[in-house]
């Protein structure tokens, strides 16, 4: 299985004081506390949108990275690509969990908050799978893929303190 090459993933061109990615795309070096007060300033639809598109950013490096077709490339080899990319990115580990039907994202971040990191998925996951995907924060590192519509209820099943099995458990009854 092919794996994520971290080898220039990030170019630096020092003579003219610019960084990009592999497939070109230029990037800059910014401090965790600058990008959260720039979320924050940004207001709750701007900072969702800029860590949307930051995600589509890592998703869309994610696919290039592969060395095949993504139609062709396995569950496994996507993971790790996507998982390499937030590594260098340092925006954390990921892995995925599956729970019955239900996929479940853990995600461990010390860049940005469980909030942050939902609009952060869900910009690499759109990115991947080509229609929208909505991440819902549930405990620990933990967070549940599904559609927009549910990821509102899901979340207010986790304030009020349900655990992720019993979530699972309440979204199969549903179906």
């Amino acid at each position: 299985m092919p794996q994520f090459n971290p080898n220039n993933a990030i170019r630096f061109n020092l003579p003219e004081g610019s960084l990009s990615t592999r497939e070109g795309t230029k990037v800059v070096l910014v401090s965790a506390e600058t990008l959260g007060e720039f979320i924050a300033t940004a207001g709750p639809k701007g900072g969702a949108g800029l860590l949307r598109t930051i995600g589509d950013t890592l998703g869309r490096e994610a696919l290039a990275s592969l060395s095949k077709p993504f139609i062709e490339a396995t569950l496994p080899e996507i993971v790790d690509h996507l998982a390499g990319w937030l590594r260098v990115g340092g925006w954390g580990r990921l892995s995925f969990e599956r729970w019955g039907d239900a996929l479940v994202a853990d995600f461990v971040s010390t860049t940005v908050n469980a909030r942050a990191a939902e609009r952060l998925l869900e910009g690499m996951l759109a990115r991947l799978s080509d229609r929208s995907v909505a991440c819902a924060y549930v405990e620990g590192s933990r967070f549940l893929l599904l559609s927009a519509d549910t990821a509102a209820e899901v979340r207010g099943w986790s304030r009020s303190g349900m655990r992720l099995g019993e979530i699972v458990s309440r979204l199969g009854a549903a179906e």
